[in-house]
């Protein structure tokens, strides 16, 4: 898999993540805050029958069983905290019997003792409750005439709706971030081409170098100022410093071939000399063989100045030390004599210098 196409791929897989964080945090919020509404509702119809039954004066029994005013003030829509009420409402005795039902319930929302307890210390008590087919919400609260508990308040509302509309919810949050990945994954497509477009090029002029093994050859600067422009450049350096070393090399192969034919030819020089006779003459024998010493020691000395050579590339600092340059002179010429082949070879005025060399 190549290198775009996992940024590609990782990139969705990011966004996808976020995505689901947030929907999912999205969902949650909505969630709450209509399961707090429907809280709120509860809360205040619980307060209209607390408040219009203390108002009253009269009863549990009397205000909620015989008393049918109090539904009608429930639904009376002056009363600016609460319009409409869509509840079912249900009171029990303390001791859990019910006193008066809107209608009749599954047996889910009957107290159980646990509850009936909580109530009767006061507390108030709201909850989901869901049946076969469907989910209600349900607040239970003391039932207070002067401060004491002479009842229990259960406030029923169905959630049905808010579960239809978080499924509504969910549904299209689904379908937006299906919509949402699949443009980010054409946009990611996108950016990652037109980001690797450089690279590519370089890709290409390296292939190009090395099918045409032209070192001269230079991968085009991108005119945005960024992290590829600065790795074109380093590529050009690089490029730039092969080129001269490779140039060096070739240079440094053909002073060496040109070296080392001087005192090879010299040396050859002096074995004809031997062969044609003067290895039968001691005074030509000993100059022949000295010369073909100093040319074996030029030799050597030749590989030790190219071993030289490469470990100064490599950093080393050279020794540089007085070189007399009317001594080099005169042992160029000695070298080069046997090679004269019947030309003259005549040193004039020699003044004698010294280099740091």
């Amino acid at each position: 898999m190549s290198l775009r196409r996992r940024l590609t791929i990782s990139y969705v897989s990011f966004f996808a993540i976020a995505l689901i964080i947030l929907d999912v945090g999205l969902y949650m919020i909505v969630r709450q805050v209509l399961i707090e509404n429907v809280d709120s509702e509860l809360q205040r119809t619980a307060n209209i029958l607390q408040d219009n039954f203390e108002k009253s004066n009269k009863t549990v029994l009397a205000y909620f069983v015989d008393d049918e005013g109090w539904r009608v003030e429930l639904n009376q829509p002056q009363i600016p905290a609460f319009r409409v009420t869509r509840h079912i409402v249900q009171i029990y005795e303390q001791n859990g019997q019910i006193l008066e039902e809107t209608q009749i319930l599954p047996l889910a929302f009957l107290l159980d003792q646990r509850e009936l307890a909580l109530v009767l210390e006061g507390n108030t008590v709201i909850q989901t409750t869901t049946t076969d087919s469907f989910t209600y919400r349900q607040l239970l609260q003391p039932l207070l005439f002067g401060g004491t508990v002479v009842g229990i308040l259960q406030i029923i509302s169905d959630v049905g709706v808010i579960d239809q509309a978080l499924a509504l919810f969910s549904y299209a949050l689904f379908t937006g971030g299906i919509v949402v990945l699949m443009t980010a994954a054409l946009g990611g497509a996108w950016i990652t081409r037109e980001a690797f477009k450089p690279i590519e090029e370089i890709s290409h002029t390296a292939g190009s170098i090395a099918r045409a093994e032209d070192l001269s050859l230079r991968v085009p600067i991108p005119e945005s100022q960024d992290e590829l422009q600065q790795l074109t450049y380093t590529v050009n350096s690089l490029l730039e410093r092969l080129e001269t070393l490779f140039n060096t090399q070739q240079r440094l192969l053909a002073d060496v071939s040109h070296e080392l034919r001087t005192p090879l030819a010299a040396m050859r020089g002096n074995l004809e000399v031997l062969d044609r006779g003067a290895a039968r003459n001691p005074e030509m024998l000993e100059e022949s063989l000295d010369d073909m010493r100093r040319e074996v020691n030029r030799l050597i000395r030749m590989v030790n100045d190219l071993l030289l050579l490469a470990r100064s590339e490599a950093g080393l600092q050279l020794r540089r030390e007085p070189v007399e340059l009317d001594t080099l002179v005169l042992e160029i010429h000695r070298e080069l004599r046997p090679l004269a082949n019947g030309i003259q070879l005549r040193l004039g005025n020699e003044d004698q210098i010294t280099i740091v060399g």
